[in-house]
């Protein structure tokens, strides 16, 4: 399957997710979409984990990962799949149609499981 295809099966973050990305829902940003928005490109964020220490709340838009600008929500979980857990880093964002920085990071990783 490609990206696309998975994004559209799973919404954005997919069955296929473990630890601190797997219950962060993500949209694309469509041309509606980011006119109510106020952005012209980025990836809209549906709902986060109440624990989660993305940095990020429903409604946001992600316009960029330390300088890294996501074109699709796969897009954005490859980038932020590339941080260690515990590991920091800056979200552009349009929180309320308003251009912000946050900081955040992923929690740890759940350890792997041993095989059986």
């Amino acid at each position: 399957l490609e990206d696309s295809d998975l994004e559209r099966h799973f919404g954005g973050g997919g069955p296929f997710l473990f630890g601190p990305l797997a219950d962060l829902e993500l949209a694309p940003l469509n041309p509606e979409l980011g006119q109510y928005f106020g952005a012209t490109s980025g990836v809209l964020v549906i709902s986060v984990p109440k624990d989660s220490e993305l940095g990020l709340r429903g409604g946001d838009v992600v316009t960029a990962v330390d300088g890294r600008k996501p074109a699709s929500p796969s897009q954005l979980l490859r980038i932020l799949r590339s941080y260690e857990g515990g590991e920091s880093f800056k979200l552009d964002i349009l929180r309320k149609q308003k251009r912000e920085t946050v900081t955040g990071k992923l929690g740890d990783r759940p350890p792997d499981r041993p095989s059986d």
